[in-house]
């Protein structure tokens, strides 16, 4: 079976080891809970909760002890401690989930399987139906729902505490397939005539914010991460700011210790990582002796050994690698560079491993790009191009 989140097999979520309740209530099924489960957490949500206060916004500042979950305009929002040891830490509102999340509706009793069933034999066919749940998206297309029955209502103590709560009764698992959108709404909606009790009748009911089986909640915008080779920390590799109007960075990308003694040279000469602030660097300053004001300079990283090493590029939703590949581009010493190889990971389905073909090039300022227009599976870009630096030795 290929899931978006395998790691919820390890913690019971996907029915593993639990035996089904053989008593079947009469009635219509109950929908107690909706869950959505993240990589860092689960958030169950009763429909019971409290509307937002203007206050909750995500991001703004809140108080753990006091501030709960709560429903806003068009998602839900929790106060979420920077260091749960420490509640006396800052802690900000979280009214965004990840792109990967799914969602758990629980039930107080067995549901019919009869539309709930699929092929287990065939693993080129969806692991799960199409048909009981959908989908809307205010940004980008909007995914199918891929649900998966689950009968168990054991109630066994789980490895992780944090997820006992959502396997307290018969459940569907629900996936965005093959990925939510990043940066969107999202409406979920259970269907009704499809999901109901044993007797083939009692259709499933609800209350609050999840009544009929709808669920609303929002998703972060698409973003990435690219780590690159990062020299061992020793105070005489630091590096300082890099006058970039300079065109020898051989000194300037220097940290100067003990009273101005260059006992931090990073040892670029002028023909390594001398001329390695680029030209793109020095044709995006401006030089303040011509009336403007200067940015920043340029701060270098300490230098690494010219080898081998791996890039890695971390999204946070699912991508398509040929969509991908175009959108990366490497430059060394302000040039082109293209001796080198992208693939998916084979250890996160949300991350590229850039490789080069032979050594990075010696004493040389290596600029990794991922453009603006990087996507998610469901069209949503980037919107803003990202970049990370790293510096060779000669």
């Amino acid at each position: 079976m290929k899931r978006l989140l395998p790691w919820l097999m390890g913690v019971g979520l996907l029915g593993a080891g639990c035996s089904p309740k053989n008593d079947v209530q009469p009635g219509a099924p109950v929908l107690t809970l909706m869950t959505i489960v993240e990589s860092g957490g689960i958030t169950d949500i009763t429909g019971k909760e409290p509307d937002c206060g203007g206050g909750a916004q995500d991001g703004a500042m809140c108080d753990p002890m006091t501030d709960t979950l709560c429903r806003s305009t068009s998602s839900w929002c929790r106060c979420q401690p920077t260091d749960p040891m420490d509640m006396t830490k800052p802690s900000n509102w979280s009214c965004l989930f990840e792109p990967t999340s799914m969602v758990i509706a629980t039930f107080d009793r067995l549901l019919d399987t009869g539309p709930l069933d699929y092929d287990t034999t065939d693993p080129t066919k969806p692991q799960g139906v199409l048909d009981v749940a959908s989908f809307k998206a205010t940004v980008g297309t909007a995914p199918d729902a891929l649900a998966e029955y689950v009968s168990s209502g054991s109630e066994t103590a789980l490895i992780f505490k944090l997820l006992s709560n959502v396997i307290h009764g018969p459940r569907l698992i629900i996936a965005g397939t093959p990925a939510l959108p990043s940066g969107s709404g999202l409406t979920l909606s259970l269907d009704k005539t499809k999901i109901r009790a044993k007797d083939h009748t009692s259709f499933f009911v609800s209350g609050g914010a999840i009544t009929d089986g709808v669920l609303a909640f929002a998703t972060a915008p698409l973003s990435v991460g690219i780590d690159v080779p990062v020299a061992p920390p020793t105070d005489a590799a630091t590096t300082g700011p890099v006058d970039a109007g300079e065109t020898d960075a051989g000194t300037d990308a220097t940290t100067e210790a003990d009273g101005g003694t260059d006992a931090a040279s990073t040892g670029a000469s002028d023909g390594g990582a001398a001329d390695a602030t680029d030209d793109a660097t020095d044709a995006a300053t401006t030089d303040a002796t011509d009336g403007a004001i200067a940015p920043p300079p340029v701060i270098l990283p300490a230098p690494v050994m010219a080898a081998m090493q791996a890039v890695t590029i971390t999204f946070n939703n699912v991508t398509d690698p040929d969509q991908i590949k175009g959108a990366v581009s490497v430059t060394v010493s302000g040039q082109p560079f293209t001796n080198y190889s992208l693939a998916a990971s084979d250890m996160n389905p949300l991350a590229y491993v850039l490789t080069p073909t032979d050594a990075w090039p010696a004493g040389s300022v290596i600029v990794i790009t991922v453009a603006a227009d990087a996507a998610d599976v469901q069209g949503v870009p980037l919107g803003a191009a990202a970049m990370a630096i790293f510096v060779t030795e000669p």
